[in-house]
């Protein structure tokens, strides 16, 4: 897996004038280890989620409901890519690679967030790292 991937959703879905359609978890990212953890959050106007990695889990993750910027640190070096609401992208992000997704618009947005393996609350695989505030 690359360290950070961003793949259109638009390829394994459909738009018409109702709206769209995706599959936001294409197969070929599920995990070995069976379904693995998934979850939905908001993030409203202005706000900042993420600024963390995990230490064992990929992760893919599907925004939708606004734009927003997202930065990611590879080698060292934080890279960010901001992302219009029309567009439907998948972001798979390895383990180890913080990151993190401001919202950009004026409403809030939602993220679903599959990891590949499950998630234990008890003892987290999410290590806090500032990537942007």
């Amino acid at each position: 897996m690359d360290a950070v991937n961003f793949f259109d959703l638009k390829d394994d879905g459909y738009e018409d004038h109702r709206g769209w359609v995706v599959n936001p978890l294409p197969e070929y990212l599920i995990g070995e280890e069976g379904f693995g953890h998934l979850h939905i959050t908001s993030v409203k106007a202005g706000s900042v989620r993420g600024n963390h990695y995990h230490a064992h889990a990929n992760e893919v993750i599907f925004v939708f409901g606004g734009g927003y910027r997202f930065y990611y640190v590879t080698d060292g070096e934080t890279s960010c890519r901001d992302v219009d609401e029309s567009e439907l992208l998948g972001i798979s992000i390895a383990a180890g690679i913080a990151h993190a997704l401001k919202n950009t618009g004026d409403d809030t947005i939602y993220v679903m967030s599959y990891y590949d393996r499950e998630y234990d609350l008890d003892n987290p695989d999410t290590v806090r790292k500032i990537v942007t505030e």
